[in-house]
């Protein structure tokens, strides 16, 4: 069975010692023998690859002739026909015993199990030192080593990774900050630009007003200096037409009085005419 156990260790397969330090609560195994005999194990038993069940104690228990392992891979399996063929495993029912490791005691008997977890004990202290023993423990530690040295690198690349993303993304932040300065500073340009522009508008326009209402002011004082000086002219022209029309009337007088003159003058000639005339007809 020790031979066992290191042929699935060299497989990658992790012994679990599923009892307590009484031989107590003890779970059903893995047996090499149920998975590498053909037609042994039914497809029913599929869970066996990867899980402990509890299983009656006792004399002739299968717990008491089998090693409990964790799960091993099928593809794997090959690799155990070594122990059929050569190791030839013990099957159920056919209990043995590794030299120096007795059977384990019932539970309830605590006092007679003290003996047999001393001579368990010296059992794994003298295992230590068998040179496959070694061999299996070392290549542990070096696949064990390995997987440190592969996570640490693993972390370390993870690290650099983590740090150039940081660094990239720092740099993107500093970059969008940067850029988002600039378009606050472009837009409080813009804005005090249309502040400036509006004051001007403003000025601009009260400065226009201001004309306007200045040029306003000079064209009505400019319309009423107008308006009296066009009074003043036809107050004038009308005392000039006044005064020739005062000429013109006496003009017109004088020849009325001229043609009233001739008039009466020529209605004389006449009587005195008519009169002579009728003298000299008498």
């Amino acid at each position: 069975m020790i031979v066992s156990g290191k042929c699935l260790k060299n497989v990658g397969v992790s012994a679990k010692d599923s009892r307590d330090e009484y031989g107590r609560d003890r779970f059903f195994p893995f047996h090499p023998s149920h998975h590498v005999t053909p037609g042994n194990m039914s497809k029913d038993y599929w869970y066996w690859n990867s899980q402990y069940y509890k299983s009656k104690q006792g004399e002739g228990c299968c717990s008491d002739t089998a090693i409990s392992f964790h799960y091993v891979s099928p593809n794997d399996l090959y690799v155990l026909n070594y122990l059929v063929y050569g190791v030839k495993p013990y099957g159920i029912g056919l209990p043995h015993y590794p030299k120096g490791w007795t059977p384990p005691p019932p539970p309830d008997e605590e006092g007679t199990a003290k003996p047999w977890i001393g001579a368990k004990k010296e059992y794994e202290e003298r295992l230590k030192s068998d040179p496959e023993f070694k061999k299996v423990e070392e290549e542990k530690e070096r696949k064990a080593k390995e997987k440190r040295q592969k996570e640490e690198q693993e972390k370390i690349r993870k690290e650099e990774e983590d740090k150039k993303k940081h660094d990239q993304q720092r740099l993107t932040d500093e970059a969008k900050k940067k850029e988002d300065e600039n378009n606050k500073k472009e837009e409080e340009k813009k804005k005090k630009e249309e502040e400036n522009k509006k004051k001007e508008e403003e000025k601009q326009k009260l400065e226009e007003e201001k004309n306007e209402k200045k040029k306003e002011g000079e064209e009505n004082k400019k319309s009423e200096e107008n308006k009296k000086k066009e009074q003043d002219t036809k107050k004038k022209k009308g005392e000039d037409e006044t005064e020739i029309n005062e000429e013109e009337r006496k003009k017109q007088d004088k020849e009325k009085k001229v043609k009233n003159e001739e008039r009466n003058k020529e209605k004389i000639l006449k009587e005195e005419k008519m009169t002579n005339n009728d003298k000299k007809n008498k």
